[in-house]
């Protein structure tokens, strides 16, 4: 349940960060450094911007259907740790897209696949903490 809202936002990029990744390579291809800058640049605010307005939204839901036992501080820390690692994860994908633009993709990989791990223990962290 714990990843349910960073799965669903991570789902939001509607695949900028693959479409970016392909534009970036095909502009350094020819050699075009400031358009796949462009490039970059407008997938970046576009992926911010939709997990932020995503947050934003898992944020009001929890305020209009608070239903749970939990208090409402403790549902919304929650919430904004998990839109947190969502952000990240969106940002990973345009980190990653430069990665492959720049033909370093077992690097970008490395780094994607590096985190898995690091949310991991975080979610074992806090529940090992009795929760937020």
């Amino acid at each position: 349940m714990l990843s349910t809202i960073p799965i669903y936002i991570a789902l939001t990029d509607f695949g900028i960060g693959t479409a970016a990744g392909v534009e970036m390579t095909r502009h350094l291809e020819r050699g075009d450094d400031t358009a796949a800058n462009r490039v970059y640049q407008s997938g970046w605010v576009f992926l911010t911007l939709i997990s932020f307005l995503s947050g934003a939204t898992v944020w009001v839901g929890i305020g209009i259907w608070h239903k749970y036992d939990a208090t409402m501080y403790d549902m919304q820390v929650a919430a904004g740790l998990m839109v947190a690692a969502s952000i990240l994860t969106l940002q990973v994908f345009v980190l990653r897209a430069v990665f492959t633009a720049t033909h370093n993709f077992a690097k970008g990989q490395f780094v994607n696949d590096l985190a898995i791990p690091i949310e991991g223990l975080g979610v074992v962290i806090v529940a090992w903490s009795g929760g937020v």
